[in-house]
C-alpha cells in the first residue's frame, strides 16, 4: 500500500523569522524560492534585476514538516519512507530522531521507519540545510584545486545538484532547494516492486527480452506474474517470488520501435503482479519497446564513422540539447515537458540531448519521447567540472545515483545512450585546468573505470560513450570532426565568421549555436520601458554569456543594416542566428552520410534570457525554431554558394558559383522536375534552367552546378531560387544570395493579408509587391504557433499560414514586418 504524503506541509526557519512568518503553509512537490515567492517574502526573481538578490536567500536552512498517520493495521507491516527528490543537503526527522541525512538532488531515497514510529500521529521534518555553506565547506576539504566556470558559484563540483543552478553562461545563480519531487510511504506485508530490467536481442524477424524483476519481500510465499500484451499478442508466465525473478520471453515478427520519421513507434504493455493466495498485494505498469540501437564506429576515408543505426536503418541525428526547464523548480510542469517535446516534433526533430550540468528528466518526459519517436542522448549529470573521488562520501552517492537514475530510464526505447559527462575531456587539454595531473588521473578513473563498470552491471546493453565531445575516450583528439561527436564554437565563441562552418565535416555535431534576443514581447515580461536597451543594467543582467551582447551585434553586422531600435535589434538577431544554424545543419545535410547528425544549442531556456535557445522561457518561438523545421525535413534542396562575408571588398566582380543539393532521407526514389531561376526583386527571371531528375534513397546528390558572371552591383539586386517538384505533387525550395543582406538593394513591400477563420482554425493569405525578405508574423495580443514565419515572400506570389488560437483575433490584430522594415 502507497501513502502519498505530497500536499501541504508547514516551512519554517531562521530567515522566515527575521520576517516575523512561522508556520507558513506550503506544497510538496514544491521549492523554496517558490514557497518565499508565494508568501510574498521575496519579488519574482525574474524580473528585472531581482535574480541578483536570490543567492543570499539559500545561505540559510529551511525545515518542512507534517504530519503522517500509522494505523494499528500497518504498524507491523515494513514502512519505509520514500523521497523521489530532496534538494540536497537535508536530514530527515521522524518524531525528532534523524534518521537520514541526504547529499544528491539526483537520487531518490528509501528509508526504513519502522524504528522510528508509533500508531497514531507521527511527525515528519525535513531540514533542508544552505548549499551555498556545504559547498564552502567541501571545498576546503579537496587536496586539489577543482575548477569552476567563471560564471557559476565556487564549489558547485563540491555537490550532488544541478550544476546550472549555481549559475551558467545562459542561467541565474539561483540555486532553489526543497522537497521538489514526490513523497509517499510504502506500507507492505509480502512484497512490492521494486524495479523492472528489460534487455533485448532484436532481429528484424524475433525479439528475445531478458526480463529481471526486482522485489522487496517479506513473504516468500507470493508469486510473481508477468504479463505483456500488444493487439493481438498475448504472454504470461509466473514464477515463485525471489528478491529477482527472471523471465525470458520470445516474440517472433515483433512490432518494432522507430524514431520518428523511419517508422512507427508502436508499445508494449508489461504488467507485473504480486500474488498472495490469489489476491493481488502489488502491481507495476509499464510501456516498453522493442528495437535494436547500436552505434556504428567504422573505419572510411574520411576517419571513423559515428552513425546511430536503429533496426538496421541508419539515422541522421536531427536534435537540439535540453536544459533544465525553470531555475524555480516547483515551476516545473509535465505540461511544459510536452510542449517542448511536441515542439521538438513538430520542427522534425528526433533526438533529444539531455544535457549533463542540469537534472535527470522526469519519467513523463521518457514516456513522451517513446510515444513521439525520439532518440535521448543522455547525459549523466557531470558538466564542465572535475571531481573529489578520493571522497568517499561523493563516489558513493554518484554510484547510487546512476545505479537508481540508469535503472528508472533503461526500458525505455527512446534512450539512445548514455554519455559520462558534458566537455570535462576536452576541458582537460583545452581549457588550462588547475591541477592537470591530478586531474586527468581521476577524470580516467571516474568516466573509462568507474561509471563504465557500474554501467556493465545495471545496463551492459546500453551504448555507453565517456563524454561530449569526444573520440571515445584516453584523451586522444576529442573534439575531432573525423570520429566521435563534436562541439563546434569557433563560430560564437571565437567570433568566426559563420562560414568556417564549412570547414569541418563532423561525423556527430553534438552543440553549436548562435545567440539571439527573446522577443519584444518576452522582453517586456521582465523590463521597464527604461530597461530597454542592450547595454541597459537589466539587459546585461539577463544575458550571462560575457561580452555576449557584443557578439550579437558583431554578427548582425556582418550581414545585416543596423537595427532602429530594440524591437527590431531583437528581430534580426533571431535571423542571425536561425541563418547561422541553417548554414551549419544544410552543409552538414549536404555531405550526409560522411556528416550523420546535427544538435543545436539549445532548445529551451530556464529563464527569461538572450540566449541559443530556439523557444524562449515563455514557450514563444524564435525564428530558429521555425527554420528547423526545414532544414530538418527529410527531404531538403540545399545551396552551397560562395556569398563571402568579404564580398563588397574582394570580390565585387567575377564568377558566382551554386552548387545545389538534394538531400533524401527517405526509403523512396525522388523523381522529380529540378527548375532553378535566377530573379530580380520584382520576380523578374533573369536567368534558368530546368531538368529532370531521379535521387535514390538515403543520399545527398548533387543535382547542379551554377555558375554566373555578375558585376558586384548586379549580385545586388537579384536572389537565386531553387525548386524541386517531385511526381507525387511535393515541392522543397530554397534560395540565396551572392551577397550579404545589409547589400542587397531591397524596396521596402507593401504586404498585403486576409485572414479567416472556422471554429479557431485560421487561414492567412498573404501576397507582396515586390520581394520581402523574413516576413515575420505576430498576434499582438495573444502568442500562436504559425505553420509558418520568417519566410520570403515573391511579388505575385501568395502564401498560406494556418494557425488556432481560442481568441477572437481580428486582421487589425496581426502584426507583420519583413527586413527593410528593421533599418
Amino acid at each position: 500500500m502507497r501513502k502519498s504524503l505530497n500536499g501541504k506541509w508547514v516551512l519554517n526557519g531562521p530567515l522566515l523569522e527575521q520576517y516575523n512568518l512561522s508556520n507558513l503553509t506550503v506544497s510538496v512537490p514544491g521549492s523554496i524560492y517558490n514557497d518565499l515567492l508565494k508568501h510574498k517574502v521575496i519579488e519574482e526573481p525574474f524580473y528585472r534585476a531581482n535574480e541578483t538578490k536570490m543567492l543570499d536567500y539559500m545561505n540559510y536552512d529551511y525545515a518542512y514538516s507534517r504530519n503522517f498517520i500509522i494505523n494499528k493495521t500497518d504498524v507491523n507491516k515494513e514502512i519505509y519512507l520514500v523521497f523521489l527528490g530532496i534538494d540536497t543537503i537535508s536530514e530527515v526527522y521522524i518524531n525528532d530522531i534523524l534518521v537520514k541525512k541526504t547529499y544528491n538532488m539526483h537520487r531518490r531515497y528509501q528509508i526504513r521507519i519502522n524504528d522510528f514510529v508509533s500508531i497514531g500521529k507521527n511527525i515528519l521534518k525535513v531540514v533542508i540545510k544552505s548549499c551555498l555553506e556545504f559547498i564552502k565547506e567541501e571545498d576546503k576539504k579537496n587536496t586539489h584545486q577543482l575548477m569552476n566556470m567563471q560564471y557559476a558559484v565556487k564549489g558547485y563540483a563540491n555537490i550532488r545538484k544541478a550544476h546550472c543552478m549555481f549559475g551558467w553562461d545562459w542561467g541565474p545563480q539561483m540555486p532553489d532547494g526543497g522537497i521538489w519531487r514526490s513523497c509517499y510511504l510504502d506500507i507492505f506485508d509480502k512484497a512490492i516492486f521494486e524495479n523492472v530490467n528489460v534487455s533485448q536481442d532484436v532481429k528484424l524477424d524475433q525479439a528475445r527480452l531478458s526480463i529481471d524483476v526486482r522485489s522487496y519481500v517479506r513473504d516468500f510465499n507470493c508469486t510473481v506474474k508477468i504479463v505483456l500484451n500488444k493487439d493481438n499478442y498475448s504472454y504470461t508466465d509466473s514464477q515463485p517470488i525471489k528478491e529477482m525473478n527472471h523471465f525470458d520471453v520470445v516474440i517472433n515478427n515483433p512490432d518494432l520501435w522507430y524514431p520518428v520519421g523511419y517508422g512507427n513507434q508502436p508499445l508494449y504493455e508489461l504488467t507485473v503482479y504480486y500474488l498472495s493466495k490469489g489476491k493481488l498485494v502489488d502491481i507495476h505498469s509499464e510501456k516498453i519497446g522493442i528495437r535494436k540501437i547500436e552505434i556504428i564506429q567504422k573505419k572510411d576515408e574520411y576517419g571513423k564513422s559515428f552513425t546511430v543505426c536503429v533496426n538496421g536503418q541508419n539515422i541522421f541525428i536531427k536534435g537540439s540539447d535540453y536544459i533544465i526547464e525553470d531555475n524555480i523548480l516547483a515551476r516545473r510542469s509535465n505540461a511544459k515537458t510536452k510542449y517542448l517535446l511536441e515542439a521538438a516534433i513538430n520542427s522534425n526533430q528526433n533526438c533529444i540531448r539531455v544535457w549533463g550540468g542540469a537534472i535527470y528528466p522526469s519519467n513523463c518526459f521518457y514516456n513522451l519521447c517513446d510515444r513521439l519517436g525520439i532518440l535521448v542522448w543522455q547525459d549523466l549529470m557531470f558538466a564542465c567540472g572535475f571531481y573529489n573521488m578520493e571522497n568517499e562520501l561523493f563516489v558513493s552517492e554518484i554510484k547510487a545515483e546512476i545505479i537508481d537514475n540508469v535503472r528508472r530510464i533503461h526500458n525505455h526505447p527512446s534512450l539512445l545512450l548514455i554519455c559520462g559527462n558534458n566537455e570535462n575531456e576536452t576541458a582537460a587539454l583545452n581549457w588550462n585546468v588547475p591541477s592537470l595531473e591530478y586531474t586527468k588521473k581521476w577524470y580516467l578513473y571516474q568516466y573509462e573505470d568507474f561509471i563504465p563498470k557500474i554501467l556493465k552491471e545495471v545496463a551492459p546493453d546500453i551504448f555507453y560513450w565517456p563524454s561530449s565531445p569526444s573520440s571515445g575516450g584516453g584523451f586522444n583528439d576529442p573534439n575531432s570532426d573525423s570520429m566521435g561527436d563534436m562541439h563546434y564554437w569557433g563560430v560564437w565563441h571565437n567570433d568566426e565568421p559563420i562560414e568556417n562552418y564549412r570547414l569541418y565535416y563532423p561525423r556527430l555535431l553534438s552543440e553549436f549555436g548562435m545567440q539571439s534576443f527573446p522577443c519584444m514581447k518576452t522582453i517586456k515580461e521582465f523590463t521597464l520601458p527604461e530597461d530597454r536597451n542592450i547595454y541597459s543594467y537589466v539587459m546585461e543582467r539577463h544575458q550571462k554569456n560575457r561580452s555576449a551582447n557584443q557578439k550579437i551585434m558583431n554578427y548582425i553586422g556582418s550581414m545585416f543594416k543596423y537595427p532602429k531600435n530594440l524591437e527590431f535589434i531583437s528581430y534580426v538577431s533571431q535571423l542571425i542566428q536561425a541563418e547561422a544554424v541553417r548554414y551549419c545543419v544544410e552543409h552538414l545535410r549536404r555531405n550526409y552520410p560522411r556528416c550523420m547528425g546535427a544538435i543545436y544549442w539549445q532548445l529551451n531556456d530556464c529563464w527569461p534570457v538572450a540566449s541559443w535557445s530556439s523557444i524562449d522561457y515563455y514557450g514563444r518561438y524564435k525564428a530558429l525554431q521555425y527554420y528547423a523545421k526545414k532544414f530538418y525535413a527529410k527531404k531538403i534542396v540545399s545551396v552551397e554558394e560562395n556569398n563571402s562575408m568579404d564580398v563588397a571588398y574582394t570580390k565585387q566582380n567575377g564568377v558566382q558559383s551554386a552548387k545545389v543539393v538534394f538531400t533524401n532521407e527517405d526509403s523512396k526514389l525522388v523523381n522529380a522536375t529540378y527548375q532553378w531561376m535566377l530573379v530580380d526583386f520584382d520576380n523578374n527571371i533573369l536567368d534558368s534552367g530546368k531538368k529532370e531528375i531521379c535521387v535514390k534513397p538515403y543520399i545527398s546528390e548533387t543535382i547542379d552546378m551554377l555558375n554566373f558572371n555578375m558585376p558586384f552591383e548586379e549580385q545586388t539586386k537579384c536572389v537565386l531560387r531553387v525548386k524541386v517538384t517531385a511526381k507525387d505533387g511535393e515541392v522543397y525550395e530554397n534560395y540565396a544570395s551572392f551577397v550579404r543582406d545589409k547589400y542587397l538593394e531591397l524596396k521596402h513591400p507593401h504586404i498585403d493579408c486576409e485572414l479567416t477563420c472556422d471554429n479557431g482554425k485560421y487561414q492567412l493569405v498573404i501576397e507582396a509587391d515586390t520581394y520581402a525578405k523574413y516576413v515575420c508574423l505576430d498576434v499582438k495580443k495573444t502568442d500562436v504557433i504559425f505553420s509558418d514565419n520568417y519566410f520570403n515572400l515573391y511579388k505575385g506570389e501568395k502564401k498560406i499560414i494556418t494557425f488556432e488560437s481560442n481568441e477572437n483575433i481580428q486582421r487589425k490584430d496581426i502584426k507583420i514586418i519583413s527586413l527593410t522594415d528593421s533599418f
